[in-house]
C-alpha cells in the first residue's frame, strides 16, 4: 500500500513584539480596541490583588492550597478575549483572570481552593468546566478547548493552545498548612 499524506496543516505564528520586546506597530495597530482598553487593565488590577489576598489567606493558614496566578495572568486573558461568551473555555488551575472575564464569579475560585463543592458549581450561562486539579501539571503543553453549541463556518473555526509557563520555584520548604476541619 502506497503511503499518502492524511492530513497537513500550516500554522502561522505572528508576534507583534521583536525579539528586544519593541513593538511592531504595523501588526499590532488595532488589535485591541482603545475603547477595551481600561476595562483590561481594571480586571488585570482586580485579579492580582484577589490573587495576593487569598495567597496571604493560604500562608497564615486560612485557606487551603491556592496556587498563585502572578505571572499567568495574559495567557488565560487573552484566550478568553479571542473568543465569544458561546464557546467554552476548559481551564486548569492559575487561570483565573480568564475565568473571570468568561463570567466566573471570584467567589467560585475561592470557594474550590478552600475545598468547597460549591467552587465548582458552574453558574448558568458561564461556558467553562469546573477547574481540576491534574497530577501531572508539568506537561508540556495544554489545549484550550473551544466547544460551540452551534457549529461556526469553516472560515470562522478557532483553535487555541497555550504553552504552560515553566515551574515556579518554592519559596518554602514546609508544607502547606490547612485550615482545622
Amino acid at each position: 500500500m502506497p503511503i499518502t499524506t492524511a492530513y497537513e496543516t500550516r500554522i502561522d505564528h505572528v508576534s507583534i513584539l521583536d525579539e528586544h520586546g519593541v513593538f511592531d506597530e504595523t501588526l499590532g495597530k488595532d488589535l485591541i480596541p482603545e475603547d477595551q482598553l481600561p476595562a483590561i487593565m481594571e480586571h488585570l488590577v482586580f485579579c492580582r490583588q484577589l490573587d495576593e489576598t487569598a495567597f496571604k489567606l493560604q500562608r497564615s493558614g486560612r485557606m487551603g492550597t491556592y496556587p498563585q496566578n502572578t505571572g499567568q495572568e495574559m495567557p488565560s486573558l487573552a484566550a478568553a478575549l479571542a473568543i465569544d461568551k458561546a464557546d467554552w473555555l476548559v481551564t486548569c488551575y492559575r487561570e483565573n483572570t480568564g475565568l473571570f472575564w468568561h463570567g466566573l464569579p471570584p467567589e467560585c475560585i475561592l470557594l474550590h481552593w478552600m475545598g468547597d463543592e460549591r467552587g465548582n458549581h458552574i453558574p448558568a450561562g458561564v461556558n467553562a468546566t469546573p477547574i481540576p486539579f491534574p497530577l501531572a501539571p508539568r506537561c508540556c503543553t495544554r489545549p484550550v478547548w473551544l466547544g460551540r453549541r452551534k457549529p461556526r463556518k469553516p472560515e470562522q473555526s478557532r483553535s487555541h493552545s497555550l504553552a504552560m509557563a515553566p515551574p515556579v520555584k518554592a519559596t518554602s520548604t514546609k508544607p502547606p498548612t490547612l485550615p482545622p476541619a
